[in-house]
């Protein structure tokens, strides 16, 4: 794994060996082959607490936005991240590591007081704060035109905003959320602009302190 960024929080969960969220993402070929693998082998010996984030149901807002029915969003992003989780649960499996490992889905979050208040907030900010809300829907835009839409841009971009307001709401709260008695670090691939922003107080809130990031990728040669 090269670390090309890191948080002061992200730091100490890795030294302390705290938890780490792995970012997983359908439609994007880096978790294609064996990267997965890749990073849960490193990842198990460099954390005690081991979460694979799943968005299934922040991903049809994006499928929407893209220009899918609600019917058909929702069919692709269950059998997406079904078939992500599948391939979790093999390589937890081959490592032997399920009793350090969580796989979070958004149906075990729905009842979440933790994460429905986060959510709130968030989408709070979203009305409220003008740069949170031009950095959410920039980063949105990118998305969007890189996978294409049939739909008006800004309608595409009104829809596919929830995406990110739902990652992010698990994300700074995680630690609470799961009842992890430790700091967490978000794991990806690609610097997560909004996420480093938040956790840097650049917008009108205040964010959890135990939750930090770590940017990073698996050797290329071996995805």
């Amino acid at each position: 794994m090269r670390v090309n960024d890191i948080s002061s929080i992200g730091k100490l969960v890795l030294q302390e060996k705290q938890a780490v969220i792995i970012g997983l993402s359908i439609r994007n070929n880096y978790f294609r082959g064996n990267t997965i693998e890749q990073i849960t082998d490193w990842a198990k010996d460099q954390f005690r607490i081991l979460i694979f984030m799943l968005p299934d149901e922040p991903a049809i807002d994006t499928l929407s936005a893209l220009g899918y029915s609600p019917e058909k969003a929702r069919q692709k992003a269950m059998l997406a991240c079904n078939n992500l989780e599948n391939k979790c649960l093999r390589i937890i499996e081959k490592f032997n590591i399920d009793d350090k490992v969580q796989i979070v889905r958004w149906a075990k979050l729905k009842h979440n007081g933790t994460y429905q208040h986060s959510y709130f907030k968030l989408s709070q900010l979203y009305d409220e704060d003008e740069l949170f809300r031009l950095d959410i829907r920039r980063a949105t835009r990118q998305l969007i035109e890189r996978h294409k839409t049939k739909l008006p841009i800004d309608q595409a971009i009104d829809m596919g905003s929830q995406f990110l307001i739902k990652e992010l709401s698990f994300i700074i709260a995680a630690s609470e959320i799961l009842n992890l008695n430790c700091a967490s670090a978000y794991l990806y691939h690609r610097q997560f602009d909004v996420h480093s922003n938040l956790l840097a107080g650049r917008y009108k809130i205040q964010v959890p302190v135990d939750s930090g990031y770590i940017i990073g990728e698996v050797n290329p040669a071996l995805v």
